[in-house]
């Protein structure tokens, strides 16, 4: 049995690793490993304050806020579609082109609302629930409310109510 010690020196960084191994049975196990980080430079009278933040961890949030800006956008992405084939694309939502494959919904391209355009407030939009709640409201301030509260629904609900007449 013998015992090997690896190390892995990097500029901020140390790795290490204890390995017991018997090269005839061919077997061996870790005894033990671990790593550091060094801070550098700005970070490391960041760290010695207790602000323990490094580059990557400002990368990390920025990485995050994409992710979720992009799940956003598919899932608005989504539901436009799905009003589009189902013909109840609101007016005020101008697509710059027209698309038919669902697997390229990243790419959907959705021009300005003009100035003019009337725009639901959010007391437009209770109001507009609270009216669906007691009658059956046209297919047009279906479309309108439709948008501004699909988040949490999910995509085949719509179809659902559409098909329901509700």
């Amino acid at each position: 049995m013998k015992k090997i010690l690896g190390l892995d020196i990097g500029t901020n960084s140390i790795g290490w690793a204890l390995i017991e191994k018997d090269f005839e049975n061919k077997q061996g196990e870790i005894l033990g490993m671990g790593s550091r980080i060094i801070p550098m430079g700005a970070e490391l009278s960041k760290f010695e304050q207790g602000q323990a933040q490094t580059k990557n961890a400002s990368r990390r949030i920025a990485r995050g806020t994409r992710k979720l800006n992009k799940r956003y956008k598919q899932r608005r992405n989504k539901l436009i579609y799905i009003l589009q084939e189902l013909g109840m694309l609101p007016n005020q939502i101008k697509l710059v082109n027209e698309f038919s494959d669902p697997n390229k919904l990243d790419k959907i391209s959705i021009l300005p609302i003009s100035r003019n355009q009337h725009q639901l407030t959010a007391f437009d939009l209770l109001e507009l629930r609270v009216k669906a709640l007691t009658e059956k409201i046209e297919l047009k301030e279906f479309e309108r409310g439709a948008l501004a509260c699909s988040r949490g629904a999910p995509s085949y609900a719509v179809i659902w109510i559409v098909s329901h007449g509700r």
